[in-house]
């Protein structure tokens, strides 16, 4: 099999605080380390950004990788690239890498664009006959859909955005031709346009036979554009395989230690002097340790008593809420008013059913609210934090996603 990047079995440690502060501390911990003065640290000092890791990427795939912060996503790229070695284990790459692990690393704040463009092209392996050849596709690759950013080649970088700076790096970095390129969160600071653009570049690599390793906290592109992810956990590949697959488990493994806090701030179930919901059951769900869960495609039926005073009865109405627990992202919000249901007393016995939600399966957070329709805030609120919705083995495959699947849908394709 011919790979382009192997890890066997790679460790990588950092010491915690700066080995030597300032200048007056290099000449006695030089002459403590050569009479042999230096205390070995305790371990407590030292810790480990990758713990034996073992990795093979295959010439010309794209190679999505998610974690939380301090994984050891940066990490791996860097021993990649060759800015860092491993203190353990072997790394062997092949061909030309091309690596944009921060924005704008490298460039010189007080140089032009200009100037920087030869700089950072010539670090990065291109000759100036190359960067000649070249410059004017880089600058217009960097422009796309940026009236003006030519004016901008000669003017000193310190006064770039950071949405210029994510341009330059990206256009100087595609127009390497490399064998691998290396992305950490390098399209964050660029605006939608500029993504797209970007993104169709790298299918272009990839269509090319051109190795692609793209760390993002945004995990859409993983899913939409890798052929395979890989989940770093505590420094070790937690999860490998389908990208749509490895991120929600991921996504999942996250959602257990979230506190879901985005409508945290509204009365509890318990409000009681304006209103209060009680006696809340599901119907037809599986009840677990951490939860409720359904399969894809299953109704959502329950129940509720509430009580309701003070504010004219005409300001009420029920809401049913659907946030994604992973980050919180609303799904869905619908009125009991939307329906031409008005409640007719301040208390009462309430049933409702969403018979198609179309929840893709993950982890959400379910709402029951009672609203008041003038100020559109909630009254009362009973929460289900875990609400899982389960894959059911048909219907869906691994590459939908998003939160939503549309019911039936007419395709002429006459």
């Amino acid at each position: 099999m011919d790979y382009a990047i192997e890890f066997s079995n790679v460790w990588k440690r950092f010491r915690r605080g700066e080995k030597t502060a300032f200048i007056r501390d290099i000449v006695p911990n030089t002459w403590n380390k050569l009479t042999g003065r230096n205390r070995a640290l305790p371990e407590d000092h030292f810790f480990w950004a990758l713990k034996d890791v073992s990795l093979q990427v295959k010439k010309g795939e794209m190679l999505g990788v998610v974690g939380a912060n301090g994984a050891g996503k940066t990490t791996m790229l860097s021993l990649i690239s060759r800015i860092l070695k491993p203190n353990k284990g072997t790394i062997t790459t092949r061909g030309r890498i091309s690596c944009l692990v921060i924005a704008g690393a490298g460039f010189q704040v007080d140089f032009t664009g200009r100037e920087n463009i030869y700089l950072t092209g010539s670090l990065m392996g291109m000759r100036k006959r190359e960067i000649d050849k070249k410059f004017d596709s880089i600058v217009e690759f960097a422009g796309y859909e940026f009236p003006g950013y030519e004016k901008f080649i000669d003017t000193p970088m310190r006064y770039y955005s950071s949405g210029m700076f994510a341009r330059l790096g990206f256009a100087i970095a595609a127009h390497v031709d490399p064998d691998v390129l290396l992305m950490d969160e390098i399209l964050s600071a660029g605006d939608f346009i500029f993504q797209q653009r970007c993104f169709e570049y790298i299918n272009d690599l990839k269509r090319n036979g051109t190795t692609v390793l793209l760390v993002s906290h945004d995990t859409y592109p993983i899913m939409a554009y890798c052929n395979r992810a890989i989940y770093l956990k505590d420094s070790h590949i937690m999860a490998d395989g389908d990208p749509c697959e490895i991120v929600r488990f991921y996504e999942h493994e996250c959602s257990k230690q979230a506190k879901f806090g985005a409508a945290d701030i509204v009365p509890g179930q318990g409000a009681g002097e304006i209103a209060m919901l009680s006696n809340v059951k599901f119907e037809y769900v599986n009840r677990k340790s951490d939860g409720l869960s359904l399969l894809y495609g299953q109704p959502v039926e329950g129940s509720f008593d509430y009580k309701y005073s003070r504010f004219p009865l005409e300001d009420m109405t029920f809401s049913l809420v659907v946030y994604r627990k992973f980050d919180g992202h609303l799904c869905f919000r619908v009125l009991s008013h939307m329906y031409d249901r008005y409640p007719g007393k301040r208390e009462g016995h309430v049933k409702f059913k969403i018979a198609q939600h179309n929840l893709l399966p993950g982890d959400y957070v379910f709402d029951i609210e009672i609203r008041s329709l003038k100020s559109n805030t909630p009254l009362a609120v009973y929460r289900e934090r875990g609400f899982s919705i389960e894959h059911p083995g048909k219907y869906l495959n691994s590459q939908l996603c998003g939160v939503y699947q549309p019911g039936s849908v007419h395709w002429d394709l006459g």
